[in-house]
């Protein structure tokens, strides 16, 4: 009940019995709630949309996941897009961290990076998904004309997440 959309019938009976401490007539929901110590405002609601089954497959863009690592840094080398965007995640000092770096001809020109907040809040999933549209905003700030992008993720979970149903933990991302 703590999850229920606004839009639902029992969304504000439930929001309404927070409102106090009930002393008599305490009704099964005042009681779920007491005994289970639940705050609804507390929990961070993600929606739950899933994909369209007929536009499986069909991306905007094309994904590819090398066999190994060798295969990978050999697809890196031989790339002929004119920016290569790099993403990654980390978590240090239970900190959730998310970068995106643009390069054009192996030099640097932009880098950007978020906190996502502490690790028992954010997954790395998650991470990897919020590096990836750092990197899909970098793309967005230097569209000039006909020129072709890369981008590279270490994380064969994020890249898969985009042909999947999207119905997991983190997906609203994707």
């Amino acid at each position: 009940m703590a999850m229920l959309p606004p839009k639902h019938a029992l969304y504000k009976t439930v929001n309404r019995k927070l409102a106090g401490v009930v002393k008599r007539h305490c009704s099964l929901i005042n009681t779920l709630l007491a005994t289970y110590g639940c705050d609804p405002r507390r929990l961070e609601k993600l929606p739950a949309i899933s994909r369209d089954p007929t536009l499986r497959g069909m991306l905007p863009f094309v994904t590819s996941i090398a066999d190994s690592r060798e295969d990978s840094i050999k697809e890196t080398e031989n790339t002929e897009e004119e920016i290569q965007i790099y993403t990654d995640r980390s978590v240090i000092n239970d900190k959730v961290r998310a970068a995106a770096v643009l390069l054009r001809a192996g030099n640097s020109l932009q880098v950007l990076h978020i906190h996502l907040g502490p690790e028992s809040e954010h997954t790395v999933h998650e991470a990897e998904l919020a590096g990836m549209l750092l990197g899909m905003h970098l793309i967005s700030t230097k569209k000039q004309g006909n020129t072709t992008f890369a981008i590279g993720v270490d994380n064969q979970a994020a890249i898969r997440a985009f042909d999947s149903m999207m119905r997991r933990p983190g997906h609203h991302l994707a």
